[in-house]
């Protein structure tokens, strides 16, 4: 299924509750979040501060989303909008405002929180790898309900190598400890990408081919393997989501929280 920034834009609405979903780069799509925040009843504000888009105050929104992108977080020479977003992050979290990052958006929430962020030593994490939950996260309201060791589409450089003072661990692979973090009460960070459709993973695994080479795979098989467990990864990940929806639709004080569905 191939979803497109115009598909996003179509889905906005000016009766319901927003949810701001920063955007920073043209390559790293919402995936299925394109139609899964409308369906659990919310609006999608795209804001892509890359292509000039001023940074909003979050206070305004019933939720933040921080999806994938391409510009480290340390790199603010390449990407001069990066303080302001890093501020808009912060400004949600000391606010309790429900927040999630995906890839790069949780790095982002980890360094503007006061954690630490840096390149991997041992190269990349690319394609469909199991995620082991840690013991914290069979009392968080996200993963709760996750089983222990899941798969999950990873496609990351960079990672978290340090959490903020008071960060709690809640998902690692064997490469990289931080896979899941919460940051107080409301704010989550994801280092895989739940969002992931097939479309996305095909378009991810060409552009980087020399990276899934060097690995000793192929782009081929990469995609071949998130096809054969698409199902497991939306009935895994998608609930996932809708619990932090449901996050979002309580704060709002809406009466019908969407319900979590497992495909």
């Amino acid at each position: 299924m191939a979803i497109t920034w115009r598909d996003e834009e179509r889905c906005r609405s000016v009766d319901t509750p927003s949810v701001l979903v920063l955007a920073t780069s043209s390559f790293w799509s919402a995936g299925w979040l394109v139609s899964w925040i409308p369906e659990a009843g919310l609006r999608a504000d795209y804001v892509r501060p890359f292509r000039g888009d001023p940074i909003p105050s979050p206070l305004t929104y019933a939720g933040l989303v921080i999806l994938a992108g391409a510009t480290p977080v340390y790199a603010d020479s390449d990407a001069p909008w990066q303080p302001g977003a890093r501020s808009l992050v912060a400004s949600a979290v000391e606010a309790g405002i429900p927040t999630l990052g995906i890839c790069y958006g949780a790095q982002l929430i980890a360094a503007a929180c006061g954690g630490h962020v840096s390149t991997m030593p041992d190269g990349p994490e690319i394609g469909l790898l199991p995620v082991r939950l840690s013991a914290a996260a069979a009392r968080d309201p996200l993963l709760a309900a996750t089983t222990a060791i899941s798969p999950a589409v990873l496609w990351h450089h960079d990672e978290v190598t340090r959490l903020p003072a008071g960060g709690v661990l809640l998902a690692s692979t064997s490469a990289c400890a931080h896979q899941a973090f919460r940051i107080g009460e409301s704010a989550w960070g994801l280092q895989f990408h739940p969002e992931a459709t097939i479309s996305c993973v095909r378009q991810w695994a060409r552009a980087y081919a020399h990276d899934i080479w060097a690995m000793g795979s192929t782009p081929e098989d990469v995609v071949s393997a998130v096809r054969r467990g698409s199902g497991h990864l939306l009935s895994t990940w998608r609930p996932v989501i809708d619990r932090f929806l449901s996050i979002v639709i309580r704060r709002t004080g809406m009466d019908t929280p969407v319900v979590a569905r497992t495909a």
